[in-house]
């Protein structure tokens, strides 16, 4: 019970709280557009680009492991192409390693045959690259960027708030589907994306005996992408501080960890290479 009530009191840091009930209704379109324009200009929007991006990378184990480890961050896109890279170089943690190649997701292992927690979430869960979300306006990929959305649907949810700033939420479903809930929450005034959230419920399966299904529960997973300190790149307005948050509840164990990125070095237009987009052992 103890651990229990430990992960909901730190997956409520900085959680979203009720509706405003002053809030205007407005149309996604509006909250997309306006969201664009604190991105950039539109000519400098319309120019598709590859981006580098270099930092600091702090991961915290909090439930299902403890500790903290310090490492270098890397992140390159190059249109709907993207990396991120977290060197560790421990010998039982030496990275994390994703890569989508505009049709497929490798990610690498950690050890011969062993993925990260969060590799394997990703690895199982290619459409929310695939759609256009993870790393969210950091990438020239971003979803929001094509006139379309990728062809998805976008619903607005009225005003919350997140750490007691108010934030217009959009649920954003992609046009092929998904088992997740996805929520944008973007900043009210300036209209900044400041968080993805991504919550997966899965039913308990049937027991053998009913005495078994009734000690069996649902598993609930939750990643959760937040940007902060924007600055600017160049002509874009891009935040330089970017953190993921994965929190697993299941059978066997509850896990919640997070990583947290520094952004300090931004480079823009260099060539990359399809290589450069596969991390595959």
């Amino acid at each position: 019970m103890k651990v229990k009530i430990c992960f909901f009191i730190l997956l409520g840091l900085g959680g979203v709280g009720f509706q405003g009930h002053s809030a205007e209704k407005l149309k996604p379109e509006t909250v997309v557009v306006k969201h664009l324009e604190s991105l950039a200009p539109p000519e400098v929007r319309a120019k598709i680009q590859s981006r580098l991006m270099a930092g600091t990378v702090l991961a915290n184990f909090r439930l299902g492991g403890s500790g903290q480890i310090q490492g270098e961050a890397r992140l390159a896109f190059q249109g709907p192409k993207s990396l991120i890279a977290m060197l560790f170089g421990a010998l039982d943690y030496p990275h994390e390693k994703i890569a989508y190649n505009g049709v497929d997701l490798t990610v690498a292992n950690i050890s011969p045959g062993v993925r990260s927690q969060l590799c394997q979430f990703l690895y199982v869960h290619p459409e929310l690259f695939k759609a256009g979300l993870i790393t969210g306006a950091l990438s020239p990929g971003w979803a929001l960027l094509d006139p379309s959305y990728r062809n998805a649907r976008l619903q607005y949810s009225g005003l919350r708030k997140i750490d007691n700033r108010p934030v217009h939420e959009l649920k954003f479903r992609p046009n092929k589907g998904t088992d997740f809930t996805i929520s944008l929450f973007f900043e009210d005034g300036t209209f900044r994306h400041v968080r993805s959230v991504y919550s997966l419920t899965v039913s308990a399966m049937m027991g053998a005996r009913p005495e078994d299904s009734a000690q069996l529960r649902e598993t609930r997973n939750r990643l959760v992408e937040d940007f902060s300190d924007f600055q600017p790149e160049g002509r874009w307005m891009l935040p330089h501080q970017y953190k993921l948050q994965l929190s697993m509840e299941g059978q066997a164990r509850t896990i919640l960890f997070d990583w947290a990125l520094v952004l300090s070095r931004f480079i823009f237009d260099i060539p990359l290479q399809d290589t450069d987009f596969n991390v595959a052992n």
